[in-house]
């Protein structure tokens, strides 16, 4: 493990616990800080288990939500390198929340995931500053190329 100089990184107040017997759990939970974290607001089970499960496979830690009210209180806590948004959420609508995102953090990565855009729905969501927008019949691998290009600039 690189030793951190700064005095606000985890491992500046762990520094002696990773003496101890329990160093390799603490290491643990210190690399799960350098995970990027990804929210994902949706309200479909079998999409947001698919991104859960793909997502935490390339060693992201997601944070789910189920609709868009959610999803704004954990953006607001837990600040996510990225933020996959579907557009017809049972609350509030997708770019109501994208709307709150912005107002949050005017530069945060946002991708649209959506079965039911409109092109009007879209030229919206990029006047907002979306990174990406993607048909729910999306490729895993485009996603991927995606995530990987919005998180090299993160």
């Amino acid at each position: 493990m690189n030793q951190c100089s700064c005095l606000t990184h985890p491992c500046a107040t762990l520094a002696p616990v990773l003496q101890t017997d329990r160093a390799e759990e603490v290491r643990g939970r210190l690399e799960r800080y350098s995970m990027p974290r990804i929210l994902v607001i949706d309200d479909e089970p079998r999409i947001y288990e698919l991104l859960h499960t793909v997502l935490q496979r390339k060693g992201h830690e997601v944070v789910l939500a189920e609709n868009g009210s959610t999803g704004i209180e954990r953006f607001r806590r837990e600040r996510p390198a990225v933020t996959m948004l579907d557009l017809e959420l049972p609350d509030v609508n997708g770019l109501a929340v994208l709307t709150q995102v912005r107002a949050i953090d005017p530069l945060s990565p946002v991708m649209i995931l959506t079965g039911v855009g409109t092109k009007a729905e879209e030229q919206q969501a990029r006047a907002l500053g979306v990174t990406d927008f993607f048909e729910k019949e999306f490729s895993l691998q485009a996603l991927g190329g995606a995530m990987n290009q919005v998180l090299s600039h993160v």
